[in-house]
């Protein structure tokens, strides 16, 4: 692209635009990619526009029995469990929430997925917001279960099919997680599919997996012409702010790896 000067105009105006609004996270490589690009507001596909118009930022694996490649589960699994977000809050001021999707056939848990999912096309979503904590310290999770091509003589079709829902809702999200579940849960049927949300509520709290918040924390930040100075001076804005949240004992994060099973 860089070797026809014609096409490479043509993709900075147009295409760079349209790749930079949505960003797909199939690997820990993809969090740091971007934080690369806002620091040196330089990128072959991207150009400078990320994060200034980046709206978007999903994460998603298909759980199937021919996909579902282990480091994208991984990348899920360091998302699901991140304490806090303050790096994602801070580099994509513009995104409203972290999007986590999963994909899945009923009845390939068989100890999981009650017997009347067999066979049916699933799908999991889980928007973290970003917005900031509230005063008892908790930041909304939405979470979007969609099960179609029902049989409408079913349980799933009956007024009381909530368990199902609550069967679905931890399959992409260790119940070891701080969620604060809500009392009220929305269920509809649309083109023949059955939805279901549910507004639930985690506690932010100090920490960090994998460097992911520093990373994007120190990459939102402007270049500083001294930059042997600013950058001592936004990791230690970085630190107090990290203190700032409840600290909780949580050893269990340290086998994340193998805590979520999809």
């Amino acid at each position: 692209m860089t070797a026809c000067p014609r096409i490479n105009r043509l993709w900075k105006a147009v295409y760079s635009l349209i790749a930079s609004q949505d960003i797909y996270i199939l690997s820990l490589a993809y969090i740091y990619y971007p934080s690369d690009i806002a620091r040196r507001h330089k990128s072959i596909i991207y150009h400078d526009l990320i994060p200034r118009t980046t709206r978007t930022t999903t994460c998603f694996v298909d759980c199937g029995q021919n996909a579902g490649e282990s480091i994208v589960k991984d990348v899920y699994r360091l998302l699901m469990w991140l304490p806090n977000n303050i790096g994602f809050k801070s580099l994509f001021p513009l995104v409203p929430y972290v999007s986590l999707e999963l994909s899945l056939i009923g009845g390939g848990r068989a100890k999981a997925d009650p017997q009347v999912l067999h066979a049916l096309p699933i799908h999991i979503r889980y928007h973290r917001f970003l917005c900031e904590a509230s005063k008892d310290g908790c930041v909304p999770i939405d979470v979007h279960v969609s099960i179609a091509n029902p049989d409408p003589l079913s349980s799933l079709c009956g007024d009381e099919s909530y368990w199902v829902f609550y069967a679905l809702r931890n399959i992409g999200a260790s119940p070891n997680i701080l969620f604060r579940h809500g009392q009220t849960y929305y269920q509809r049927t649309c083109r023949g599919a059955i939805l279901y949300r549910q507004t639930m509520y985690r506690l932010a709290s100090r920490g960090d997996l994998e460097a992911i918040n520093r990373c994007l924390w120190m990459a939102s930040k402007r270049r500083h012409g001294l930059k042997w100075l600013a950058t001592p001076l936004y990791y230690w804005e970085y630190k107090q702010l990290q203190r700032s949240l409840s600290y909780l004992s949580m050893p269990w994060l340290r086998g994340y790896n193998s805590i979520i099973n999809i």
